[in-house]
């Protein structure tokens, strides 16, 4: 009998609490164009209250809640194949996704971070709460897809749509469980570069990331405005960048709302809140590091 073919990749999908986007999320990916034979898929439930489930031929992996850097650790560590590709659970993945990151990383043997676009797509509306111009800016988010051609790259790649080498890990340590998440990618990435290695822009290894009706209510879009200003924050001061949050930017949130009866305005305020929390929180933790 002839050997299995080994495998190219292991994609890891962290998760938590989302298992009808979980479930859409494996079917795309079990049927990538690569050959289900050459790759598997793990699953890391981040302490879901709603346990998630998979079919056969997924490895699932519980943890407690510890978010998802420490969820992309231990898929890293669990994988068989050398090259591990991370993604959400929120994301719609086209069938030449999974090939087109390890042919990029065929012909980049020498990198060890390899990345693809993220293009949103929009599968509700955004409702009443955001005035034309903020549902207009909302339908054409396109901060997640870089205009760049293949090749080697300064910036950063995004955590949802990641291929790294296992070996990248011994090079720059694992994931900092510690740094909030939208920072903990770009943190390491530059402890990756710092330590010499390349990180690669794949531009035909894309997948969308869906803003379901659920994305898009008022509450969830407060929270994640939170959370990516508390990330970018933590992220700034953690590389001694001084930008702040000016009284100035708080009154035009504030006359946004009051002149356009708009919430926009309140995610603006929300991600403000977040940025100096963040910053806080990284000097924070500085100052009990040197205690």
């Amino acid at each position: 009998m002839a050997d299995a073919p080994a495998l190219v990749a292991s994609v890891v999908i962290p998760t938590r609490n989302r298992p009808e986007l979980l479930a859409e999320a494996i079917s795309d990916l079990s049927a990538q164009d690569l050959g289900r034979d050459r790759y598997e898929i793990i699953v890391v439930d981040d302490g879901s209250d709603r346990v998630a489930t998979v079919p056969g031929g997924i490895r699932l992996i519980r943890t407690a809640h510890r978010g998802v850097s420490a969820a992309r650790n231990i898929g890293a560590r669990e994988a068989a194949a050398e090259l591990v590709c991370f993604v959400d659970d929120d994301v719609s993945v086209p069938p030449q996704w999974l090939r087109e990151l390890v042919l990029g990383a065929e012909r980049f043997p020498e990198a060890l971070c390899f990345g693809g676009p993220i293009r949103v797509r929009m599968e509700a509306r955004t409702g009443g709460w955001l005035c034309r111009y903020c549902a207009g800016a909302t339908r054409g988010e396109s901060e997640l897809e870089l205009d760049a051609p293949e090749g080697v790259i300064g910036s950063h790649v995004n955590g949802g749509n990641m291929g790294i080498r296992k070996r990248a890990l011994a090079e720059a340590g694992a994931f900092d469980e510690s740094v909030p998440a939208y920072g903990e990618e770009t943190e390491w990435e530059d402890r990756l570069r710092a330590a010499g290695g390349q990180i690669v822009y794949l531009p035909e290894a894309w997948l969308w990331h869906r803003r379901t009706a659920e994305h898009l209510r008022f509450r969830s879009r407060l929270t994640r405005s939170f959370r990516g200003g508390l990330g970018n924050g933590y992220y700034a001061r953690s590389i001694g960048d001084e930008a702040t949050v000016g009284a100035r930017d708080v009154l035009l949130s504030a006359a946004h709302v009051a002149r356009r009866r708009c919430k926009g305005g309140l995610l603006h305020a929300s991600y403000q809140a977040g940025f100096v929390t963040g910053r806080i929180r990284f000097a924070a933790r500085t100052r009990r590091t040197r205690i």
